[in-house]
């Protein structure tokens, strides 16, 4: 403790002899004394640099990576993902239908407005094998012919993503507040510069229903002497919801669900009909009721019908 440190005398004699020279023995000695602490400081913070790396960064970079190492799922013409495939219980890493349509994939396995899924990491491919959706972090991208491009779809909460029969179109089913949210659906054209919004294509289905439901007789539970305050007290929860339930005839037409929210003012809460629509119109082309619906078409893709 008191002498002179071995260590550093070796160090003096060694590695700084050449710095050094010309200086004499004493005076080589106390600049390398003075030098020492500088030297170790800048150590320890290079150690910390590293220590956090390994703890914070690395694991991060070692999920990243096995996550490129497996490859990115595969969707038919229906929609469905099939092998290869992401199985995982993981839901960071999960690829799985979304919750309104088994012919869409959940983008960011979230469902209400608080939920999160911090570290996801997935990409599936469109159904001509040629376009990839991205997930990573809370973003997504889509690659076409070789270009990235970003899609904002981050800022729609619990969406879910149905590609067209022929990979030129893409629907988006979100909700601005989860499960009793505002849901809509988008529909975009993909071309070799990006996505394209296609505008209008849900307004006259949800229209054309809003109008049947104010047509609607009083519940015929509600309507006694006793019950009828409720509905006084009810409302008409406008505007309705629109999710996408598949894509038919290729690209050129969607069926969608328009549907009253779920929630207990609401006349006829749940009440859905189901309408076949041309894109990028928007025209109808037929509604169906929501037990039609049910009997034509796979039930596995639209609302369930409340008791």
């Amino acid at each position: 403790m008191g002498g002179d440190n071995p260590v550093i005398d070796s160090y003096s004699e060694t590695t700084l002899a050449g710095r050094y020279v010309g200086l004499g023995a004493g005076r080589a000695k106390r600049v390398l004394n003075a030098e020492i602490p500088c030297y170790t400081g800048i150590m320890r913070h290079v150690s910390l640099l590293l220590l956090c790396f390994v703890f914070i960064l690395a694991p991060k970079c070692l999920v990243v990576y096995a996550q490129e190492e497996r490859p990115c799922a595969l969707t038919n013409a229906s929609g469905l993902v099939v092998s290869p495939n992401q199985e995982s219980t993981d839901r960071r890493y999960a690829i799985a239908p979304g919750a309104w349509s088994s012919a869409t994939v959940s983008l960011f396995n979230t469902w209400s407005s608080w939920d999160t899924n911090p570290g996801r990491v997935a990409c599936f491919y469109s159904p001509d094998h040629i376009k990839k959706i991205t997930i990573r972090d809370g973003e997504a991208s889509i690659t076409i012919g070789g270009r990235t491009f970003e899609t904002g779809f981050f800022t729609l909460g619990s969406s879910e993503l149905g590609w067209a029969q022929d990979s030129s179109r893409l629907f988006v089913t979100w909700s601005d507040g989860g499960e009793l949210g505002r849901w809509q659906t988008y529909v975009y054209d993909v071309t070799p510069n990006g996505l394209i919004l296609l505008h209008g294509v849900q307004k006259k289905a949800r229209r054309d229903f809003e109008r049947r439901i104010h047509r609607m007789p009083i519940n015929p539970d509600l309507d006694t002497e006793t019950e009828r305050i409720f509905w006084k007290n009810s409302r008409y929860c406008t505007p309705y919801n629109v999710v996408g339930s598949q894509w038919l005839n290729g690209s050129k037409e969607l069926l969608i669900s328009v549907i009253v929210q779920n929630v207990g003012d609401c006349r006829y809460m749940s009440e859905f009909n189901v309408y076949r629509v041309e894109v990028p119109t928007g025209t109808i082309l037929e509604r169906f009721s929501a037990v039609g619906a049910h009997k034509k078409f796979d039930p596995a893709t639209l609302p369930i019908i409340s008791p």
